[in-house]
């Protein structure tokens, strides 16, 4: 995962980061179910990753809530 520097948010609103952060896992999740529909499953696989990955960062790695399946 590629993870912000704690440098690239120091005095930003934690509150506002979190929502940021919902916000890109919601669009990368949608264009993984656009790539899907295109049938083009290797982008579709790339924006998955990238959803779960902003999951990851506002609920945690071990959280439930970084599977995708919450969305569906």
């Amino acid at each position: 995962m590629n993870h912000l520097k704690a440098s690239d948010t120091e005095g930003v609103d934690p509150e506002l980061l979190k929502e940021d952060r919902e916000q890109m896992a919601t669009i990368y999740f949608n264009l993984y179910l656009s790539s899907l529909s295109n049938d083009d499953k290797e982008k579709a696989r790339d924006y998955n990753l990238k959803s779960i990955e902003y999951n990851a960062l506002v609920h945690g790695q071990n959280s439930l809530e970084v599977s995708n399946g919450r969305f569906i």
